[in-house]
């Protein structure tokens, strides 16, 4: 069975730079969760040889949660995580993102919207520990330098590495490091 973890914020993204589609949902009454799923059903196969990958999944992201998706191969983490994306469809249920069907997202609107954090190391060996961390900031290409910087220091420290990782290159890093 897939075990679902729910921690803390690791950043809240300040309204003047908020992505239009997520700002509309600000004027709403009642918050509206992130990600909303409901009795969701994803079975593959038929006949005999059906598997039941999630069975009547509920789920409620709220704003500034992050979630996490423990468990082990095969129980249907990265399923759950493209049918979020709108990239595959449940066999039943429904999924939600900010009030929408997942499905309305496509893979333009997932790609715009969402980071991945990859298994093997994904750091681009040219670039320090710190501009790894800051590049994706970067592209935003609406924050000042030293936001990025400050935001990466942080960013750095949360993940128990110290400040002097920040100008170390990649392969100075242990494997537990890179991740």
């Amino acid at each position: 069975m897939t075990e679902l973890k729910v921690s803390v914020p690791l950043a809240v993204i300040p309204d003047s730079i908020r992505d239009p589609w997520i700002a509309g949902q600000a004027r709403n009454d009642k918050p509206v969760p992130v990600v909303e799923i409901k009795k969701l059903w994803t079975i593959f196969g038929s006949g005999k040889s059906q598997s039941v990958i999630h069975k009547d999944l509920d789920l409620s992201v709220e704003r500034g949660e992050v979630l996490s998706l423990v468990g082990g191969s095969g129980t249907g983490k990265t399923v759950l995580l493209r049918q979020i994306l709108g990239l595959e469809h449940p066999t039943k249920g429904s999924i939600t993102v900010l009030g929408k069907p997942a499905a309305e997202l496509g893979a333009r609107g997932a790609a715009s919207r969402v980071g991945m954090l990859f298994q093997q190391g994904a750091l681009f060996s040219a670039f320090t520990v710190l501009e790894n961390i800051a590049f994706p900031l970067r592209e935003l290409k609406v924050l000042p330098p030293d936001v990025i910087r400050e935001a990466a220091m942080v960013k750095l420290q949360m993940v128990g590495l110290t400040p002097d990782a920040a100008d170390k290159m990649p392969s100075d890093l242990s494997g537990g490091m890179v991740k």
